[in-house]
């Protein structure tokens, strides 16, 4: 099959090379041609395509893929890997049809896989970041090519936004990094409904302040966590949004045990043997099984939404009806607007981020394209 596959394509490219001329200008000319011919893999920037997924996360990816079931064409457009939230996630316990969990970067590829499947409808565009939108009779985006160094242009009658968020992370000496090599090894976590189940009879370090800290430290508890200790970096557990009652809050605290530190994080130790280990500003220092960041969102990623008048909320998440419709200031659905996954609400479960994928291709397939 694959064969066969390819023998066509020396074919049909055989015959474009005989149809454009002279070997001095066949070379020039022969880019223009395949995209007019429309060979798989290569479409023109011209064409209109029915979607235009923004993001190519496993959200985004699903989307593409719902649209090609549905006999769309859809074009993804992936800002790069580094952007995507569930590819540095180690393990990923809540897909039914994984039981044993799968980690993020393999849920993404097995995403892109399935487009693969469907070159004839989807296609995936790596390293384009958006940079310009409007909707006039359609959607007309202007998309950088990290690659090429060139912009892009392309249209379509139905924008997806799947754009995600960014989380928060703790600065040690001046830099986000020391922390990530512990979160890529799955010893630091983000997502209490995620992860939870995982520090079930750990020693787990909190880091954060305010409410935030004291609700996932005491929600800890819940997951039967053997201890829980707040590392506040440096700051007074009121900075920020502060507690919501103080004196009951830290009552709560104190009688499950959860003991807070305030001393600044100079370092972390332990990656090789596999614990968080912490050092602190006055020299002490501990470990802990598993740490837990509740410092919040660093960015929900909105702007797209914005530039088309799209409404959010009090927290930045893009306002949608139930079939993900974005909504306007007057709380009226934009035609051919939807938003799936972490950019519509906190709840930040990727089941649910599929389920938002299906609801916005399906109802832009029932009732706009």
């Amino acid at each position: 099959m694959i064969f066969k596959k390819w023998l066509g394509q020396c074919r049909k490219i055989f015959q474009i090379e005989m149809r454009v001329g002279s070997p001095v200008d066949k070379f020039c000319k022969l880019e223009s041609v395949l995209k007019s011919d429309g060979i798989p893999g290569v479409m023109s920037e011209e064409e209109t395509f029915d979607f235009i997924i923004i993001g190519g996360g496993a959200v985004g990816l699903h989307a593409g893929l719902k649209a090609a079931l549905l006999n769309h064409t859809a074009l993804v457009l992936d800002k790069g890997r580094k952007w995507c939230r569930v590819w540095f996630v180690p393990r990923v316990d809540n897909i039914p049809t994984h039981p044993d969990g799968i980690s993020g970067n393999e849920l993404v590829n097995l995403g892109r896989e399935a487009l693969k499947k469907h070159e004839d409808k989807v296609q995936l565009k790596d390293l384009f970041e958006v940079v310009h939108i409007k909707r006039e009779d359609v959607f007309k985006i202007k998309a950088f090519d990290e690659r090429a160094k060139r912009e892009a242009e392309f249209k379509s009658r139905a924008v997806i936004l799947a754009t995600g968020i960014i989380d928060r992370q703790p600065v040690i000496n001046g830099s986000i990094r020391p922390i990530l090599p512990y979160a890529n090894k799955g010893l630091v976590h983000y997502c209490l409904f995620c992860d939870g189940h995982m520090m079930t009879g750990q020693d787990v370090a909190v880091i954060g302040h305010g409410q935030l800290a004291a609700n996932t430290s005491l929600d800890l508890g819940f997951f039967g966590a053997k201890s829980v200790t707040i590392l506040s970096h440096g700051k007074d557990m009121f900075d920020g949004k502060g507690l919501d009652n103080k004196k009951e809050t830290l009552t709560k605290l104190s009688e499950k045990g959860v003991e807070v530190i305030n001393e600044r994080i100079t370092s972390l130790f332990g990656l090789d043997e596999d614990f968080l280990g912490v050092e602190f500003e006055d020299g002490s220092k501990r470990q802990f099984e598993s740490g837990m960041v509740a410092l919040g969102l660093f960015k929900i990623n909105n702007e797209l939404a914005v530039a088309l008048d799209g409404k959010l909320d009090e927290d930045g998440y893009v306002v949608t009806d139930e079939d993900c419709r974005v909504l306007d200031g007057s709380g009226n659905p934009i035609e051919g607007l939807y938003a799936v996954g972490d950019v519509r609400n906190d709840w930040n479960q990727i089941p649910i981020g599929f389920g938002d994928a299906e609801r916005a291709v399906i109802h832009a397939y029932s009732y706009y394209l």
